[in-house]
């Protein structure tokens, strides 16, 4: 059973004010009552009840990274960034996932109307913004930052890699080596994926280059791959792999190039060129939690995107 100050009042034989005093170190306590008090709540080991504690004080000194899973730099990167720096700002980092559920996800939100954190960094599920559960914390003024996809909220701001710019850099580098048809799979379904599309897009436009867009990887038109280098554009390196094992037919003589984000996690053998746009963490994880803090210290923050640069881009094969 857990030990309260009533307990420990009755051992020094004084009331619960003075224990609650001496705990506090309060000097309206004589020095000698006060050691006799810590003595004996540890000697009955004695813990606090630090949520009525923080309930008393209106703040938890918590908060929450909610994350779809921690498969990814995107998660894992984010989550040690932060935790370092907040906690020399005395906060503590919850890494919470809702393992890309939706009704999960819908149930972390509306835990944290509840109160069981200070605020929340949110890598968002594809729940609409408009959906009861925002709606709540939005009503509150919750103290909320969106990292990597675009939040469609007043008020909250969203940490994102300047993605448009990055797609272009990798659609330049292609270029340079010999790259004169594009392939382009990144994801239309969330905002990161779109300012990437949209930054390749412009960019071989204005160069006009040829390019497909594909959803998926799927067989390509042969007309399209003949005669030429292709470059293949995707988030991740498994769709470049992906597209390459359906189409490796048009490639017998001319292995195409791949540029991805991140990191590359399948072979390289059947690539003239692999280039890679390493995204900087923690620079998005320093401006998300510059956002938080100031929010959490009620001042007036700016809400819609804040773009942070690549990092860098490396080349891990060249033709």
């Amino acid at each position: 059973m857990a030990i309260r100050l009533s307990d420990i009042a009755q051992a020094c034989k004084v009331d619960i004010s003075t224990v609650s005093r001496a705990l506090h170190n309060d000097p309206r306590v004589r020095e000698n009552t006060r050691e006799l008090i810590r003595r004996t709540a540890k000697k009955m080991r004695y813990a606090p009840n630090l949520a009525a504690r923080n309930l008393a004080a209106g703040t938890t000194k918590t908060l929450w990274l909610l994350v779809p899973d921690l498969k990814n730099p995107i998660q894992q990167e984010p989550a040690q960034f932060l935790s370092e720096r907040l906690s020399r700002e005395g906060y503590d980092l919850m890494i919470v996932l809702y393992h890309d559920e939706p009704d999960a996800f819908r149930r972390l939100l509306m835990r944290l109307t509840q109160n069981v954190a200070d605020g929340a960094f949110i890598i968002p599920s594809g729940i609409a913004y408009d959906a009861p559960e925002y709606t709540s914390l939005k009503k509150n003024q919750y103290p909320l930052v969106f990292l990597d996809r675009r939040a469609e909220l007043k008020s909250c701001a969203t940490v994102t890699t300047d993605n448009a710019a990055a797609a272009a850099e990798l659609v330049a580098r292609c270029i340079q080596d010999g790259a004169n048809r594009f392939v382009i799979m990144f994801e239309k379904s969330n905002s990161a994926g779109h300012e990437r599309l949209q930054g390749a897009e412009k960019a071989l436009s204005r160069q006009k280059i040829p390019y497909l867009i594909f959803d998926k990887p799927e067989i390509a038109n042969a007309s399209f791959m003949k005669n030429g280098r292709t470059a293949i554009l995707a988030s991740s390196s498994f769709s470049v792999y992906a597209f390459y094992e359906h189409n490796k037919q048009h490639f017998p003589v001319t292995p195409p190039i791949a540029g991805v984000f991140d990191q590359w996690n399948d072979r390289t053998e059947n690539f003239a060129g692999i280039y890679i746009c390493r995204q900087d963490f923690h620079g998005i994880a320093e401006k998300a939690a510059d956002i938080m803090l100031e929010k959490l210290k009620g001042k007036k923050t700016e809400s819609g995107l804040h773009h942070i640069p690549a990092l860098d881009f490396i080349s891990l094969k060249k033709p």
